[in-house]
Parts: structure tokens; sequence; C-alpha cells
């Protein structure tokens, strides 16, 4: 799980939380995985998202309504009934000669604005109102914009990420995730930015991740069989560093 300003966002694995460690997650080779994204304003937000550089949502831009989450699972390349699922696999030597390698390999990023909160002064009397807007948010159609405004916002961040790319997103199974154009009001001017790395090795020892670092995995010492919280890095018993794979 990432949060800043008011968003989360978490990668699921068969339909599991995975935990992410120092915005890493590690993530066995030929996976399919999607990206929960959760707003924690009451008001609405238009979320971006590029996987190894490329615009998963194709110039548009998710509404993620206030206090409410949105799934994506898929890319939207023209149709946005149906489309390939996320899938996550290792970049060989054969891939790197093809396709290069580019500086995004690996990384997930996702920029966001919120709608501005509209102030209205009845008489002697303050009060800020949340714009609701429109709109239908569930888990089976996901809504967005394609409001020219959200479009072309630069993708930087503040995330320092570590050069160790073995793994690349590429089109997986079919997936029928539906999208339908929404609304949304003006947005405010600042953009916000959370950046993860998705990994399938250990960058120590190049071991491969065997299976999915859940939020509920125990993490088992391998020096004294403790078994430990997804969330330590060193094992209370002993102090040994945790292997995550």
């Amino acid at each position: 799980m990432v949060f800043k300003n008011d968003l989360v966002v978490v990668v699921k694995c068969n339909g599991k939380v995975l935990r992410e460690r120092d915005n890493i997650v590690y993530l066995p080779f030929g996976s399919e995985y999607s990206l929960l994204v959760k707003n924690l304003r009451n008001v609405k937000a238009s979320v971006s998202i590029s996987i190894d550089g490329e615009d998963v949502l194709n110039g548009h831009s998710l509404i993620v309504g206030g206090n409410s989450s949105s799934e994506v699972e898929r890319f939207i390349k023209g149709s946005l009934d149906s489309g390939n699922r996320f899938k996550f696999i290792e970049k060989t030597d054969k891939i790197s000669e093809f396709r290069g390698d580019r500086v995004d390999d690996g990384i997930v990023r996702v920029s966001y604005r919120f709608e501005e909160e509209v102030q209205v002064r009845p008489p002697f009397i303050n009060t800020l109102y949340r714009s609701s807007g429109t709109g239908t948010f569930t888990s089976q159609s996901t809504s967005f914009s394609n409001d020219t405004m959200t479009r072309g916002i630069p993708v930087s961040s503040d995330v320092q990420m570590d050069s160790f790319d073995d793994g690349i997103t590429v089109g997986g199974s079919v997936s029928d995730q539906k999208f339908v154009e929404g609304h949304i009001g003006t947005l405010e001017s600042t953009v916000h930015v959370l950046s993860l790395q998705l990994k399938g090795k250990d960058p120590n020892t190049e071991t491969e991740v065997t299976k999915p670092l859940t939020v509920k995995a125990k993490l088992e010492c391998q020096t004294c069989g403790t078994s430990n919280s997804g969330i330590n890095k060193f094992c209370a018993e002993c102090g040994t560093g945790l292997v995550v794979i």
C-alpha cells in the first residue's frame, strides 16, 4: 500500500492485496495483477496511471468518487468494453535486445488531482460545499473522464526508485472490465504523484519470487525459524534480516 495526500494505491494479485516494502512490491513472474485506487477525500479525484512509462488509460483519466475505491485490471487501447489484463513478466535478454531497456521499466506511477471545493456564502453564514457531481461507480463498471484538461499531466515522482528492473508489464488474458464516460468538476491545480516498483527477484540475491507477499503473509526467519509479521524487516527474535520471497 502506498499512501500520499489522501490517495491510496495498492497492487492486488489473485484478489489479495500485496505488501509494499519501501515502495517495492514483489510479484512472481507470469502473474496478472490489478491496481486498487482509494480516494480518502469527499470530492472526486482525476487519476492518470502509467506502467513502464506507458499510459494505460489511453489518454483518459480515471474518476474515483469521494470516499470511494476503483480497481483497474487492464489496458485501455481503443475499447471500453474489454482489453488485456496487466501481466508481469521477466525482462529477458531477448526482450531487452528487441524493445530496449527503459528508465521506467518496472515502475507504476499514479498522478492525480482532486476536484476543487466550492465555497458557498449564504447571508451571515459561511459554509463549505463539497461538489458531488454525477456518475455511477461500481466494481463492474469504472467511470473515467476524457476531459482534455486532465491529459498530458507531467509524470514525475519524489520517490527515488531502484535501477534494478528485472520485469515489465505486458498484456495478459482478456478482461471484460468495462469503462463508461463520467463527469468531474473543476480540478485543483496541484498534481500529486505516487510511485511504486514491481520486482520479480530479490535485488541482492537475484532469487526469483515464488509467491506474492500479501499483507497477511508471515515471514519465517532463516536463522531461528521465528514467524514474523509481514511488515517486519528484521526478525523480532534474533535480528536477522528477513527475506521477502
